[in-house]
């Protein structure tokens, strides 16, 4: 699926594409992809569908195929959860500041 026009046929409105991006890669997931992200998804992005669901073999053989030359996958596991976390409690603390700068001019 292109972005873009196949998402206004799907009732994907400009402002709902970040609300069901889960859905649009695989269902039952949950949207933590950075704006600039979706935005650039949008911009010039391609869309497949569900690609996760049917891939666990070639998944599994890829992550076989890794420690097979030495990856240490949970380290990489660790690494990258820790930084995924440290991230979101980046962007999470810039939208409190954001709205708190709202909600302060409008006291104003």
């Amino acid at each position: 699926m292109r972005v873009g026009a196949d998402l206004r046929v799907a009732d994907f409105g400009p402002g709902r594409l970040s609300e069901r991006w889960g859905e649009l890669v695989a269902p039952d997931t949950v949207n933590t992809a950075p704006e600039k992200t979706i935005d650039a998804v949008r911009d010039h992005g391609v869309i497949r569908g569900n690609t996760i669901e049917g891939t666990y073999a070639q998944a599994s053989s890829v992550f076989s195929s890794l420690e097979a030359i030495g990856v240490d996958l949970n380290d990489v596991f660790d690494v990258l959860e820790s930084e995924g976390v440290e991230k979101f409690i980046q962007a999470w603390n810039e939208l409190l500041e954001s709205v708190s700068e709202e909600l302060a001019k409008k006291k104003k």
